[in-house]
């Protein structure tokens, strides 16, 4: 017998995929491209590529040239990006050769070889023959490379191939520098997943502050010598400075006659405040005379403004707006370019950040304890790390009061408190009390190179020095240089600076830090003397607005995105996206890795001296160092040398008169320093009395070229 069947029972079958699966599949999706393209950006850095360039007959080397279609031309007397071509081997024994703009090389429908798209690799695939001291190149159907008369690279048949001479270019990258590269991006990986979790905020930033220090531990010891605008400069003084705290000098003891206007070359030196000097010497004090130690408080104080940055977001919008500008911080690039000294003003410049950084934090402090106790302490911080960022970099380190003063001119209940004037010139006084003493000392012990420098000082407004006039750009110098500086498009930013304040809690307080960065960016591009870093000290701002983008996205996140695990997903694979492209790894590669044999960028010349000054105790006791006179110094190594060393002075070229100077002087001895292709001269060479000095490697005219 069969049973009834209960239509009501059945239910229609559900659909195969419904709203929420779809949204989940996507997220996986553009997570996935996200994550690849953040590999693609960064590849060069972790894979190391081989390089090849080619060295035609005509004695120049191929190009890729971008300005006339990418066609291969012999035609360049130097190697450069355009000259260099990624080699990568097939499993048939042919290679592909990679443009530095991502083209393979192929060869077009008038035989010219140029980079071309496409996938035909029996177009793209090249053997390499060797012919001797030089190769031929063929391609799988038996044409040849050959050089035209007008420097083109052309393919044809094997009678009369043109050889080339391979040159390989292969970058040097020290295994340490992977290593903690490799630990502080997993460690901020962490720290975003963290953040998102159920876990407290402060593990993630604790997390945060650890990947700052192992990014920014790589980046202080990237270079093992000082670079020379204007590190070497800074580092001299800073470590005369830890026997004379208080007399700030290059030339420690000069025995000839100096200008005292010239900055590379006097004795007393008020060039810059004296505080980040003081923090070097400290280190170099502690550390010893090497180059990662004169970048030491760079790391420290990098580290110290993750959780100031964080906190500033907090007090403003909320903890994933500080929280995010903390991640794009860590992995500024233009501060891992300051840090390590390979752009001027380097580490007054990150010091300068620094304090004007923690004035900010503390006054946003102060305004969230309004009507709460706690304020005074605040009121206090305030006016020393107002005060230290006067000693750093002068008088725009006062910029917290322009925020300060606005906010009480802007509140009403604030103008009728007599509390908040006090409190304000209280904190004011205190950083009249910092700075005024070095000012007033500095004046009367140093009259003469004081009264200058303060002139100087005080032109940089109204006429460019020492020839920083902006590149001719005039006001848009700033503009120009923002992306560069900041990774994010000036356009772009003033979007996200009205988001920012849309967002805030408390708008009052961002609308005022918007107002600091614009007088920041107004009143240099007003000046007359413009510098890329001088602007920097806009970063916690311009950051906090451009993280306000990414917490609006988190939150259209959760609304559509069901799945909390496929929510952190995406953001984290969003965040370290666009982190990684703050990064630039592959910039990175490219401008801060030596090829070897290359000594166009002459971090290899740099590299080279610095290990000789280190070796000159085997040579010359350190014991009697003091009494050493060094000439026939380049004139850009001699402060390179004297921070290395304990000589009294080091000089360059030197006149016969200046030479019985020395003689006559009983106290000193003389060093020569021998260019291996460079005569000594006759009177020097006959005299037993000077030291020749000739270190394990030879140094030759060659060497002598102005670096980094």
């Amino acid at each position: 017998m069969i049973g009834k069947v209960d239509h009501q029972s059945l239910k229609p079958p559900g659909r195969i995929l419904n709203h929420q699966m779809i949204i989940g599949i996507l997220v996986v999706i553009v997570s996935f491209f996200l994550l690849k393209d953040l590999f693609e950006n960064n590849s060069l850095f972790f894979t190391n590529p081989s390089y090849i360039s080619f060295k035609a007959k005509n004695g120049n080397y191929v190009c890729c040239d971008l300005g006339k279609g990418e066609i291969l031309v012999a035609d360049r007397y130097q190697i450069g990006n355009w000259e260099q071509f990624y080699l990568k081997k097939q499993e048939d024994g042919y290679f592909t050769f990679t443009s530095s703009e991502g083209k393979r090389v192929g060869t077009d429908d008038q035989n010219n070889l140029k980079g071309i798209s496409g996938r035909h690799v029996y177009k793209n695939s090249w053997k390499i023959v060797k012919n001797g001291d030089s190769i031929l190149i063929r391609d799988k159907i038996g044409r040849y490379w050959h050089l035209a008369e007008d420097s083109r690279i052309v393919s044809g048949p094997r009678e009369n191939a043109d050889s080339f001479i391979r040159v390989d270019r292969n970058r040097v990258i020290p295994f340490q520098d992977y290593v903690l590269v490799i630990i502080g991006l997993v460690l901020l990986v962490i720290a975003i997943v963290f953040f998102q979790t159920r876990f407290p905020p402060w593990i993630a930033l604790l997390f945060l502050m650890t990947a700052a220090f192992f990014l920014t531990l790589y980046c202080i010891r990237i270079f093992d010598f000082l670079m020379v605008w204007d590190e070497q400069y800074h580092a001299l003084v800073a470590r005369n400075m830890i026997s004379h705290p208080f007399q700030p000098m290059l030339y420690s003891d000069p025995v000839f006659p100096y200008n005292y206007k010239n900055w590379i070359g006097n004795h007393i030196w008020l060039h810059k405040q004296p505080l980040f000097l003081w923090q070097m010497a400290v280190s170099i004090w502690v550390f010893g005379a090497k180059a990662w130690a004169v970048r030491f408080p760079d790391l420290v104080m990098t580290v110290l403004m993750v959780p100031a940055i964080y906190r500033m977001g907090l007090v403003i919008a909320d903890n994933r707006t500080g929280f995010w500008a903390a991640v794009f911080f860590t992995v500024s690039h233009f501060l891992f370019r300051l840090i390590t000294g390979s752009t001027f003003t380097d580490h007054n410049d990150v010091a300068f950040l620094f304090y004007v950084t923690i004035s900010l934090w503390s006054w946003l402090e102060y305004e969230y304890r309004t009507g709460k106790s706690g304020q005074l302490i605040f009121v206090i911080l305030t006016g020393l790390f107002a005060g230290a960022a006067v000693l750093v970099k002068w008088l725009p380190g006062l910029l917290v009061y322009s925020g300060w003063g606005l906010s009480v001119i802007l509140s009403v209940k604030s103008r009728k408190e007599m509390k908040c004037y006090a409190h304000l010139l209280l904190s004011f006084l205190i950083t009249i009390i910092v700075v005024l003493p070095w000012q007033i000392y500095t004046l009367l012990k140093f009259p003469l190179e004081s009264s200058y420098e303060f002139h100087i000082s005080s032109s940089h407004f109204l006429k460019p020095i020492e020839g920083h006039s902006g590149d001719g750009l005039g006001w848009y110098y700033y503009i120009e240089n923002f992306r560069d500086v900041f990774s994010i498009f000036p356009g772009t930013w003033i979007v996200l600076a009205v988001i920012f304040v849309l967002i805030a809690k408390r708008k009052r307080l961002a609308t005022l830090l918007l107002f600091m960065a614009a007088i920041v960016f107004l009143f240099y591009s007003a000046a007359a003397t413009k510098m890329p870093a001088f602007t920097f000290i806009m970063l916690p701002i311009i950051l906090l607005a451009y993280a306000s983008l990414f917490t609006v996205a988190e939150r259209f996140s959760a609304m559509f995105v069901p799945s909390r695990f496929l929510n952190i997903l995406l953001m984290t694979s969003i965040v370290i996206n666009v982190a990684a492209s703050h990064y630039r790894l592959n910039e990175k590669y490219s401008d801060f890795y030596t090829e070897q044999g290359n000594t166009e960028r002459c971090i290899l010349q740099r590299e080279k001296f610095a290990g000789l000054y280190r070796e000159l105790g085997s040579i010359i006791p350190v014991s009697q160092q003091s009494r050493f006179i060094i000439i026939n110094c380049p004139d850009l190594e001699i402060p390179h040398l004297m921070f290395y060393t304990t000589i009294r002075a080091a000089y360059d070229k030197i006149t016969d008169n200046q030479l019985r100077v020395l003689k006559s002087r009983k106290d000193l001895k003389i060093g020569y320093i021998v260019i291996s292709d460079e005569p000594i001269p006759e009177n020097i060479l006959r005299d037993d009395s000077i030291l020749k000095i000739r270190f394990s490697k030879d140094i030759s005219v060659k060497d002598l070229g102005q670096c980094l």
